[in-house]
């Protein structure tokens, strides 16, 4: 780096004061004084260091692009030069029958998935073509898994869209009331205690109800009580909370404040569980369900990928309603009442989606059935010894 710097022409530095660090033609930093400039040639030394910054950034990004994308669309290209190569069919007419006679074995590795051998004799596939290879390297959903595929991604993006949209708000409504200090004294005596008492409450319900019941009355309270906050509590809250005592402490300001908007503090701490119960509770243990291995190592990338997308767009939907009204407390009532109706459609679409999934799990398992038992009905059957 020393013999590169000494060798390199100087680069300008902008130096807003008199005492300014340059690096010496020995490569070694030491402090100089340096004349003040003129505005235009602070302007040039400026646009010379902008320049050269997105030039670095540019080549910086494009190699980030290169890493992530191009590096494993190649290996996936390269797999079957280097792996097991995939059997395919014999189209020579000496050939008894389309089948690849293999070895007895229990598994045969492919560059797709295990194929699964019973009595020796394997279907082949065909060659898959290059496009084929691209599209199973982004997109590596088969046709028939598309219908669960997308309908899971859904669900995970309304959950995503309800929390994001629920913690905009709350952060909006504890601040302006409460004050920012005021949010982790939430956190630690109105969070934590409201997560455990949650816990005991699920596992109690869990005994009781069944699966598919179980997520109907974990999700609808929620649904319930913005309903509830965006009609009833916030238009009535200078009735429901409490005014602040006078001649309080400074240290306990904060906390006398949460009690008195109580109904704000409440709205933090549901919207606070929703992010830690939808993800977590409804939809990974849904997809835990009903999802197999050989499709959780394809679809669970996709999944967070997607669910990605549901931040922007409820970033944009608040943003939205925030620009068409005023600053007045009626207002932010209009525009909470209109985020809660997207709230609203979107838990409706996520019971809807559970109930599809479920008729999609209850389908694939009644083939599933249906084809073990006409297998069966094939194999040929010992005899029992006399």
């Amino acid at each position: 780096l020393i013999v590169a710097n000494a060798s390199a022409p100087r680069r300008p530095t902008l130096c807003t004061t008199a005492l300014c660090e340059t690096s010496s033609p020995t490569g070694v930093f030491a402090s100089t004084l340096v004349p003040p400039r003129r505005p235009d040639e602070l302007h040039s030394m400026i646009s010379l260091r902008s320049g050269n910054a997105w030039s670095v950034f540019g080549t910086r990004a494009l190699g980030l692009v290169f890493v992530l994308f191009f590096l494993p669309l190649a290996s996936c290209l390269v797999h079957n030069d280097r792996g097991i190569s995939r059997p395919t069919l014999s189209t020579n007419a000496a050939a008894p029958a389309a089948k690849l006679s293999l070895p007895r074995a229990s598994k045969v590795q492919t560059d797709d998935s295990t194929l699964r051998l019973k009595g020796g004799v394997a279907v082949a596939h065909p060659p898959r073509s290059r496009l084929q290879k691209i599209k199973d390297a982004l997109f590596p959903v088969e046709v028939s898994e598309m219908p669960k595929f997308f309908s899971m991604s859904l669900m995970m993006f309304m959950i995503i869209y309800i929390y994001t949209t629920v913690r905009d708000t709350k952060d909006t409504l504890v601040i302006s009331t409460c004050g920012a200090e005021s949010i982790t004294f939430l956190k630690v005596y109105g969070v934590l205690p409201a997560a455990t008492l949650f816990m005991v409450y699920y596992s109690r319900i869990s005994n009781i109800f069944s699966k598919s019941a179980l997520f109907y009355v974990t999700a609808v309270p929620f649904l319930v009580f913005y309903g509830l906050f965006a009609w009833v509590l916030y238009p009535n809250r200078s009735r429901i909370h409490f005014p602040l005592p006078k001649g309080l402490d400074e240290r306990w300001q904060y906390a006398m404040l949460l009690l008195c908007n109580w109904s704000f503090s409440l709205f933090y701490i549901v919207s606070e569980l929703w992010g830690s119960v939808g993800v977590s509770v409804l939809f990974w243990q849904l997809a835990n369900d009903i999802i197999p291995v050989s499709q959780a190592k394809r679809f669970y990338p996709l999944f967070g990928q997607l669910a990605n997308i549901a931040p922007i767009c409820a970033g944009q939907t608040v943003a939205f309603f925030a620009k068409r009204g005023s600053d007045t407390d009626e207002a932010f009532a209009l525009a909470l009442q209109y985020t809660t109706v997207l709230i609203l459609a979107g838990g409706a679409s996520l019971l809807a989606l559970y109930h599809c999934i479920g008729v999609l799990d209850a389908t694939d398992a009644a083939a599933k059935a249906k084809a073990a038992a006409a297998e069966e009905a094939r194999a040929p059957r010992k005899k029992k010894p006399k």
